[in-house]
C-alpha cells in the first residue's frame, strides 16, 4: 500500500462499469437487462484509487454506461448519460486497453476493473477448446445489435499477454458471472449474466488480433518452454478451467466474482444503493489494513463476507496470491482458518474448518485479526474458541477465553474478557488450531533408554551380565546408562510442555506407541522409531544429543509427523452420503506419440500397477483423469504427502480449489520426478472434493528432510518451472470406503468426499 498524499505515477487504471444496456433485439429469448450498480462500483474504485491510494486522474481511464434515471437498473433505458466516446462498447474496450499498456512503463502497475454482465458464447477457435466450446465475454452496453461483438476470454489473454511482455504488473478483477440466471422472492439481489448462450451470428474479426494468433496465444499462454505443456494449460485447452476466465494466470492476478457454475450478484448493502458484492466487500476489505496486505488474504475476507449473505457466488483467486495489492513485492503466505460468522449475542463463531479437515467436537482455536499473519505472536491473539458443532468444512465455535491487553497477555474466562472478545471478533479474522483435544488425532510416544534391547532377547541378555565381572560391569552400565538417559529425560519433559493437543506419552503398563525415541548405537544422535522400531527415514539433518536445542526439534518432528499422518488417514467414512464413490479419478499413461496442444485423452496407456501402487519411472509422462460423478459441483483440492514428510497442496496451485461442474472431468498432464538423492521415493496424493468454499492449504507442512542436494521435487506438471509447487504431481486414482455416520439426518459427511493413491517412482 501506499501513502495516499503522494502521487502514484506508477499504477495505471482502466476501469469499466455498464448500468445501461441498449435495448435488445436478438432471439431466442436472450435478454441482458439493465443493472443498477456497476458505474457505483466504478465510481467507489475510483475514489479509493484516488484519495488512498494516491493514483493521479491522468493515470485513470474510465468507461462507463450511466442509466438516466435513479432506478436502479429495474428497466431498460433508451440511451446512457455519458458522451458515445465514454460508453462500453467493443471498440471502445479494445482502444482503452491499447492506450493504458501504451502509456505504461516497464514495471509499471496496471488494475483493470470491469463490472456488467457476463455471457458465453460458441468459441471462436473450436479446434483448441473443442466443437462445443465456449468463450466466456464481458458483454458491451450495444450487445444488443447483432452486428456488434463481444470481448471475448481469448481476446483478453491476448491483451494480457502484450502486458506481460512488457514487463507490467497487472491485476484484472471482473465482477460479472458466466451462466447467471433469475433471482426468486424480493431479497433485493440482481443477476450480473444470464444463463442463455447466445448463438447470434456476429462478425467475427477481432480488433486484439487475428483468430490464428488468438488460438496460438490461448494455447501458448504462459508457456516458458517450447518442449512441454503445463498441466494446467492442458485443463485450459480441453475448457475446464478454474474461473471460466482464461488459462493458468502466470504473471497477473485474476479475482472473478464467481466460479463457472455460479451468479454474481449486486445488491443494496447500504440504504438503497446497489454495489456488486465482490467490489463492495473488496473496497470495504481494503479500508482496513494497511502494508503487507497480499491478494490471498483479502480472498479469505471476500469468501467469508460474500457467503455470509450469498452461500451460492464463491470469488475465486488465480495467479499471483502471495504478491502485496498495488505492490511488486511478495509476501510468504500463511494459512490459518477463517472465521465467517460472528454470533456476538451467544458468544460463538462459525469457522471454516469441520469433518473434512479431520476437525472434532473440541478442538480448540486461537483467534487472530484479520489480516494477521504472524501466528508466533501470542499477544496479538484475540480469543481462545472451542468447536461445539462439527460440520463438514464448517464449524460452531464457543468462545471460552479472551485476552487482557498488554505486552504479557492474559488468558481469562472471565464474562467481561469473553464478551469483550466476541465484539472485537470479524469476519475474516483468522483462527489456528491449538488443540486438536480428540485422540484420534494424537499419537503415542514412547521414551526409550535402552536401544539394544528388545523384547525378544531381554532374557537371556540378562543371563550374559550376570555371568560376567559384576562389580566392573556394574559400574560401567551406571555410566552408560547415564549418558542415555539424561537427552532421554530431555525428550520427556519438553514433549509434555511442547506436545500438547498432539503427542502424549505411552504408559508404562502399555505396549501401544505410534513412536519411540532413542539414542543411536553410537551414542551420539537421536533416533525416531515407527512401533515396530525401524528407524523413520528421511528426517535430516541428523540430531546430536550434544547440542542443546536438538531435544526440542525431536519433539517438534514428533508433532510433524503426527500431523503428516492425521491428514494420510483423514477419510469420509459415511456410505449414506450422497457423494460416495462419485469421486472418479485414474492415472494413465501416455503414448510417446502425445504432442503438447493434443488432447491427451487420445493418447492413455495402462500403467504397471503393483498391488494398489502405481510404479512409474523418472521422466515417464502420465495423465491424470478426475471426474466429479455426482450431481452438484465439487470444489477439488490435491495435496501431495511427499516421501521427505512434507505436505504440498499441488491443485490448483494457486487459490483454494478449482471448482468441477457435476457431471464434467478434466485431464492433466504429469511427469514423473526424482532429486538426485533418491533412487526410489513413495508418495501418497490425496484429493479431496467439498460442496462448500474452503481451504486445506493450512494443512500443508514443510520437509523434514533437508539434504544438501537439491531441493525435492518428487513429481512435475510438464517439465520443471523452477517453481517448487508447479514441480510437484498430482496423482490420484481410488476411491475410498466409507461407513454411517452417528446423525445421519444432519451429517456434514454429505459434503464432502476424498481418495488417496500411492505412487511409488523409481529411477
Amino acid at each position: 500500500m501506499v501513502n495516499a498524499n503522494k502521487k502514484n505515477s506508477n499504477l495505471h487504471a482502466l476501469l469499466i462499469g455498464i448500468d445501461c444496456y441498449l435495448p435488445n433485439k436478438l432471439p431466442g429469448g436472450l435478454h441482458y437487462p439493465s443493472l443498477g450498480g456497476c458505474v457505483r462500483d466504478i465510481n467507489h474504485v475510483e475514489n479509493y484509487l484516488k484519495f488512498k491510494v494516491g493514483l493521479a486522474s491522468d493515470n485513470i481511464l474510465k468507461l462507463t454506461s450511466s442509466n438516466k434515471n435513479s432506478n436502479n437498473g429495474l428497466d431498460d433505458n433508451d440511451k446512457p448519460s455519458e458522451p458515445p466516446e465514454m460508453w462500453p462498447t467493443y471498440e471502445n474496450m479494445v482502444n482503452a486497453f491499447e492506450k493504458i499498456i501504451k502509456n505504461a512503463e516497464h514495471g509499471d502497475q496496471l488494475y483493470i476493473h470491469y463490472s456488467g454482465h457476463g455471457g458465453r458464447v460458441p468459441t471462436m477457435i473450436p479446434d483448441k477448446k473443442g466443437p462445443d466450446g465456449l468463450d466466456e465475454t464481458l458483454v458491451p452496453l450495444d450487445i444488443g445489435n447483432p452486428e456488434n461483438r463481444y470481448l471475448r476470454d481469448v481476446e483478453i489473454a491476448k491483451i494480457l499477454n502484450k502486458i506481460i511482455d512488457k514487463k507490467l504488473v497487472v491485476t484484472l478483477v471482473l465482477d460479472s458471472c458466466h451462466s447467471g440466471g433469475a433471482t426468486r422472492g424480493r431479497g433485493g439481489a440482481a443477476v450480473r449474466g444470464t444463463d442463455i448462450v447466445d448463438t447470434t451470428l456476429r462478425p467475427q474479426e477481432s480488433l486484439v488480433a487475428s483468430v490464428t494468433e488468438l488460438a496460438d496465444t490461448w494455447q501458448n499462454q504462459h508457456r516458458h518452454d517450447d518442449k512441454t505443456t503445463s498441466s494446467k494449460q492442458v485443463a485450459r485447452d480441453m475448457n475446464a478451467n478454474v474461473s471460466g476466465w482464461l488459462p493458468d494466470p502466470k504473471g497477473y492476478v485474476l479475482l472473478a466474482a464467481c466460479r463457472q457454475s455460479e451468479s454474481a450478484y449486486e445488491y443494496a448493502f447500504e440504504g438503497d444503493e446497489r454495489n456488486g458484492a465482490l467490489t463492495y466487500w473488496l473496497l470495504k476489505s481494503l479500508e482496513q489494513v494497511d502494508k503487507g496486505l497480499t491478494y490471498k488474504i483479502v480472498h479469505d475476507r471476500l469468501i467469508a463476507k460474500i457467503h455470509s449473505q450469498f452461500p451460492l457466488q464463491t470469488p475465486i483467486l488465480e495467479g499471483d496470491e502471495a504478491r502485496e495489492i498495488f505492490g511488486s513485492e511478495h509476501v510468504q503466505p500463511v494459512y490459518a482458518v477463517n472465521v465467517m460468522e460472528v454470533d456476538v449475542a451467544n458468544k460463538k463463531v462459525t469457522i471454516n474448518a469441520g469433518q473434512a479437515h479431520g476437525i472434532r467436537k473440541g478442538a480448540k482455536f486461537a483467534l487472530y485479526p484479520s489480516g494477521f499473519t504472524d501466528f508466533s505472536q501470542v499477544d496479538k491473539r484475540i480469543a481462545i474458541v472451542e468447536v461445539e458443532e462439527r460440520g463438514a468444512v464448517n464449524s460452531k465455535a464457543n468462545i471460552i477465553a479472551g485476552f487482557t491487553e498488554g505486552k504479557d497477555p492474559i488468558t481469562t474466562t472471565s464474562s467481561s474478557a469473553i464478551s469483550t472478545a466476541a465484539l472485537t471478533i470479524q469476519q475474516g479474522s483468522q483462527a489456528v488450531l491449538i488443540n486438536p483435544v480428540d485422540i484420534h488425532i494424537k499419537r503415542l510416544v514412547r521414551l526409550v533408554y535402552d536401544n539394544n534391547t528388545n523384547n525378544n532377547s531381554s532374557s537371556s541378555k540378562n543371563n550374559i551380565i550376570a555371568d560376567a565381572n559384576k562389580e566392573d560391569l556394574s559400574s560401567n552400565q551406571q555410566k552408560n546408562d547415564h549418558i542415555k538417559q539424561a537427552p532421554i529425560d530431555k525428550i520427556k519433559n519438553i514433549l509434555i510442555e511442547e506436545g500438547k493437543g498432539f503427542l502424549e506419552l505411552a504408559s508404562e503398563n502399555s505396549d501401544k506407541a505410534h513412536y519411540q525415541v532413542a539414542i543411536n548405537k553410537e551414542e551420539t544422535e537421536y533416533e525416531i522409531w515407527d512401533p515396530a522400531g525401524a528407524v523413520i527415514p528421511n528426517l535430516n539433518p541428523p540430531l546430536s544429543i550434544s547440542n542443546d536445542n536438538s531435544a526440542s526439534k525431536v519433539v517438534q518432528r514428533l508433532v510433524h509427523l503426527t500431523k503428516y499422518s492425521n491428514v494420510q488417514q483423514l477419510d469420509n467414512l459415511d456410505s449414506s452420503s450422497p457423494l460416495s464413490k462419485k469421486l472418479i479419478v485414474y492415472l494413465c499413461g501416455v503414448s510417446d506419440a502425445y504432442e503438447p496442444g493434443d488432447n491427451p485423452k487420445d493418447y492413455l496407456q495402462p500403467l504397471d500397477v503393483q498391488g494398489n501402487i502405481n510404479k512409474v519411472k523418472v521422466g515417464q509422462k502420465l495423465v491424470l483423469q478426475i471426474k466429479n460423478d455426482s450431481e452438484q459441483v465439487l470444489n477439488i483440492a490435491v495435496l501431495d504427502l511427499q516421501p521427505g514428510w512434507g505436505i504440498k497442496q499441488v491443485y490448483p496451485t494457486s487459490g483454494k480449489f478449482i471448482p468441477i461442474d457435476q457431471q464434467r472431468e478434466e485431464y492433466f498432464l504429469l511427469t514423473a520426478d526424482l532429486p538426485f538423492s533418491y533412487n526410489e521415493a513413495k508418495n501418497i496424493i490425496k484429493v479431496f472434493g467439498t460442496v462448500d468454499a474452503t481451504d486445506f492449504r493450512w494443512l500443508e507442512l514443510a520437509s523434514l528432510d533437508q539434504p544438501i542436494v537439491q531441493r525435492q521435487r518428487d513429481i512435475t506438471r510438464g517439465s520443471s518451472s523452477g517453481n517448487p509447487l508447479e514441480d510437484l504431481m498430482a496423482l490420484i486414482t481410488k476411491d475410498v470406503a466409507v461407513t454411517r455416520d452417528i446423525n445421519p439426518s444432519a451429517t456434514p459427511s454429505k459434503e464432502w468426499t476424498t481418495a488417496q493413491i500411492e505412487v511409488q517412482i523409481h529411477r
